[in-house]
Formats: C-alpha cells, sequence, structure tokens
C-alpha cells in the first residue's frame, strides 16, 4: 500500500504481482492468486484502470476495511500460521472470535442514515476473502463504498452470508438475514466498546468508545495495470458458476424464502 499511496493521483501505473495468501485485489482486477502469466500480460499490456481510493482516519485502501471480528481475525493470524496454513489459517482464527465479546457498532451515512451492527465490512469491490463476493454490484471505479452491516455475531446469521457470497454476493435489494448492505462516498462509525480494524488485510488498531472512524473518498484515483484477459476461473469459481450448482442454490433459496 505505500507503492500505493505514492502513486496515487499521479499518471505512473501500478503493477500487481499476486504472491501473497489471499490476493483479493488482483482477484479483483482480473489478475487471479499467484497467476505471474496473467500478471505478466497486464504488466507488458496497455490496459490500465482508474481505481478509487478511500481513506479510513486518512489511512487509504484499494479494496476494503473491516471493523470487528474479521480484524480480529487478522490480528491473531501469525506469519508463522500463514506459511503453515495458507489461507486456511483465516478459518483456524475465524473459529477462535466466534465467541470473544462484540461492542455494538453504529455506522452513520453521508446521507444521514444510521445502523448498527457488531460487524461492519467496507468493500471498494465485490471480492472478499479470496475466491468469494461479498458485495454483488460493486466496483472499484463507481466512486461509491459499499459496506457490509452484520447485526450480530450468529452462526445462523454467518451461516446466510457465506450462503449469499456462494451465489456471487449480496447487494441492498437482495440481503440474507440480519445483513444490510450500503452505498456511499463518506461515513462515520462509533463503537460501544473497544473494537479491531484493519484495512486492505492488514490488521490497523482499534477503535475505542468514544472515538471515530471516519471513511472518505479521495479525489485522486490510482492507475492500474489490469490484463486483457482476465485469469480464468479457479476450479471452485467453475464448480459454483455450474448451472447444476446455481439451480440447488435457487431451489434452497426459494425454500427459504417460503419458510
Amino acid at each position: 500500500m505505500n507503492v500505493a499511496q505514492v502513486l496515487m493521483g499521479t499518471q505512473t501505473t501500478l503493477g500487481i504481482l499476486p504472491s501473497g495468501s489471499m490476493n483479493v485485489f488482483a482477484r479483483e482486477l482480473g489478475i487471479g492468486s499467484h497467476r505471474y502469466d496473467v500478471a505478466l500480460s497486464a504488466l507488458l499490456g496497455n490496459v490500465r484502470k482508474e481505481i478509487d481510493i478511500f481513506t479510513l482516519n486518512g489511512k487509504p485502501f484499494l479494496q476494503m476495511a473491516g471493523i470487528g471480528p474479521d480484524a480480529d481475525i487478522i490480528r491473531r493470524i501469525t506469519p508463522k500460521m500463514k506459511r503453515r496454513l495458507g489461507p486456511a489459517s483465516h478459518v483456524v482464527t475465524a473459529l477462535q472470535t466466534l465467541k470473544a465479546p462484540l461492542p455494538r457498532l453504529t455506522i452513520t451515512t453521508d446521507g444521514g442514515e444510521m445502523l448498527c451492527g457488531a460487524q461492519i465490512i467496507l468493500g471498494n469491490g465485490s471480492c472478499y476473502g479470496g475466491e468469494a463476493h461479498l458485495f454483488r454490484h460493486a466496483a472499484y471505479d463507481d466512486g461509491m463504498l459499499d459496506a457490509a452491516i452484520i447485526q450480530r455475531q450468529h452462526i445462523g446469521i454467518l451461516m446466510e452470508v457465506i450462503f449469499s457470497m456462494l451465489q456471487n454476493g449480496a447487494h441492498a435489494d437482495a440481503t440474507p438475514p440480519g445483513l444490510e448492505i450500503r452505498c456511499f462516498r463518506r461515513c462515520v462509525i462509533t463503537a460501544e466498546g473497544t473494537v479491531p480494524y484493519q484495512v486492505d488485510g492488514d490488521y490497523v488498531g482499534e477503535l475505542h468508545r468514544g472515538e471515530e472512524l471516519v471513511v472518505e473518498k479521495l479525489e485522486q484515483k490510482l492507475l492500474v495495470c489490469v490484463p486483457p484477459t482476465p485469469a480464468p476461473n479457479t476450479p471452485f469459481e467453475k464448480l459454483l458458476s455450474a448451472p447444476v450448482v446455481q439451480t440447488l442454490f435457487h431451489k434452497i433459496a426459494e425454500m427459504r424464502t417460503d419458510n
């Protein structure tokens, strides 16, 4: 992110090498994870995109930010766990956070709407946690930031959120119970207790009672290299997009609605 900060608002283009454990931003750009061949085609090609930049208390982020349990997960992951388990380290630490106390969060949007929840995830794109899509209609160049407000850390609600992610994400007009989706350019987040927060998968610090996290869009944009042809779907993505699987998802959704 330090390099991106230097390049914001300039005509110099940022190239991405997807060598991390999750590579969420690279997936968002169509580069994929550990697809160095696709990354090279982006660097050598002539396709460039302008990316919106948002800040959280002045700290820029490209893809996402999280306040609550997902930041706690990132805080708990050690370099040794990443080397040994890779993406599975997020699952292991997620299980450790299920019973942790969750202070109530409040988000106030630039439209004056106020919502409360146990966890807030902000997305400048649709991807979250690797191959999953949390925000169906989010785009990194639409001038808007999407927010997912999870009302309670309840296993039923979390399963509903995961189910929507398997169906290419949620949107404001179609959200599972316990989840709200909103879009805005600026918001303010407060907490009734101490809550960790992260940006772009890096743990930043804690929000305390009486403090505010201010999220707003910068006027500057960032130029990035994008592959002329997106990376092909992974086996998992191919499985999710298969007609029989999509039909099964729709049938399950209809059954849940009827009940």
